[in-house]
């Protein structure tokens, strides 16, 4: 793959995040190759001036050049894999303080949709810069997709449902088992973003994850 890609995801910056405090990249090579490991993998730059070789740590992890000279030549990182065998992850951390536009007090207890999901707003920027920065190397790029979802843990017992008022119709959401109503993201919603009343005090909170997928 091309140099010049992998510089650029590893030097993306997030800084129109609110409340950001802390980013970290993580750069993995992997093959789709069954019982190939990283200490089986040879990395190298393809560069004019010579090759320089990556050191591929147990976990698949690698340290990276960043070099200006190299982004300008822009060679191909290559492998002793088959072509077209080689996977590289980019999973990027971000820390921070998180606020909602919305929140659940007592009185009306309304929020809009969107703001159940601050979580998903940041990762759809996130995955919208990276795929911005790296444009030239589109077919190279596939973002992993995420389940969003949002819990109210009421301060007491409930019986009535969460209603998302939505176009086509009222959504009721009731608590599970263990007391916590839980609302899955749905872009149709998001891009909607109708109000959504809570029958009670209580307190939210967001979570994400990558869907799994098959090799």
């Amino acid at each position: 793959m091309p140099y010049a890609l992998i510089y650029k995801i590893a030097t993306a910056e997030f800084k129109q995040l609110e409340g950001l405090k802390m980013q970290e990249i993580r750069l993995i090579i992997s093959s789709a190759l069954p019982n190939v490991k990283p200490q089986d993998i040879k990395l190298y730059i393809d560069s004019r001036s010579g090759k320089i070789p990556l050191r591929l740590n147990s976990d698949g992890t690698f340290s990276f050049p960043l070099r200006k000279d190299l982004l300008k030549e822009n060679p191909f990182v290559i492998a002793n894999q088959p072509k077209g065998s080689m996977q590289l992850e980019a999973k990027i951390e971000l820390r921070g303080n998180i606020k909602t536009k919305g929140r659940v007090v007592s009185g009306k207890h309304k929020i809009r949709y969107v703001d159940l999901f601050s979580i998903r707003t940041m990762q759809e920027q996130v995955v919208d810069q990276i795929t911005g920065d790296v444009r030239d190397y589109v077919d190279y790029v596939h973002p992993h997709e995420s389940i969003t979802w949002s819990e109210f843990r009421p301060t007491k017992p409930i019986e009535s449902p969460v209603v998302i008022y939505g176009r086509s119709g009222n959504i009721k959401v009731g608590p599970d088992p263990d007391g916590v109503v839980r609302i899955k993201y749905d872009p149709k919603l998001a891009k909607e973003n109708p109000f959504v009343t809570f029958p009670a005090d209580g307190q939210l909170e967001v979570f994400s994850k990558l869907m799994d997928t098959e090799k």
